[in-house]
Parts: structure tokens; sequence; C-alpha cells
């Protein structure tokens, strides 16, 4: 299964842009980086998903979810502290329509960055 997920406290935790690599994601996403939340892969794992592309895992997810693939939405500069009644929200309703699907994924091995 694939989902979505953005930056939102309510969709992650009180620092929504830092994820389980410990990697600021809102700085990734902006740089163009495709990453994606799975406890089924380790950490720096590429994946290409069906109808998505190829990402690189860069968060974990509760653990009740072993065998699902949550694609990284982005963030909307608004609701990162939170979604209030008038907030616009682009990312995190995309999220939210996308829903649950279920994609082929293929693996591809893991993704080293130059340092």
């Amino acid at each position: 299964e694939v989902t979505m997920y953005t930056s939102t406290p309510h969709q992650t935790d009180s620092t929504p842009c830092i994820g389980a690599s410990n990697e600021d994601q809102c700085a990734l996403w902006k740089q163009g980086v495709n990453i994606c939340a799975t406890n089924a892969f380790a950490n720096g794992t590429r994946l290409h998903v069906d109808k998505l592309g190829d990402y690189v895992v860069k968060d974990a997810m509760n653990s009740r979810y072993a065998n699902r693939i949550d694609w990284y939405a982005g963030y909307d500069t608004e609701c990162l502290d939170g979604i209030d009644e008038g907030d616009k929200c682009p990312n995190y309703k995309r999220a939210l329509n996308f829903g649950t699907q279920r994609l082929v994924v293929k693996v591809y091995g893991l993704y080293l960055a130059a340092r």
C-alpha cells in the first residue's frame, strides 16, 4: 500500500520537517529530492513506485504500518505549525485525496549522498 503525508504536526510530530533519518525533509524536498517513509526498507534505500517515480527512504512510520510506503508530498509553510481554519494547505489536501493505493514498488539499493 502507498499513501502520502506532509510536514504537519498531526501527521508527524512536534518537529514536522525532521524525519527518522534526522535530516530536514522540508529542505530535501525543496532541493528536489523525492523521499518516502516506510518500515519495510532501511534508511537510504532507493525505490521506484509506479505512477510516482523514484524515491529514497528517509523516514519511518508508526509500527502498525509494517508494509506501507508513505510518499512525502512536501510541506505548506502556513501549515508547519498545524492546520487552522482558513489555511489553504494544497500539499496536505493532495495527500488526503491520494488516499491509499496499491502500487508496484521496485527496490534499487542504497542511496549514498556525496560528502
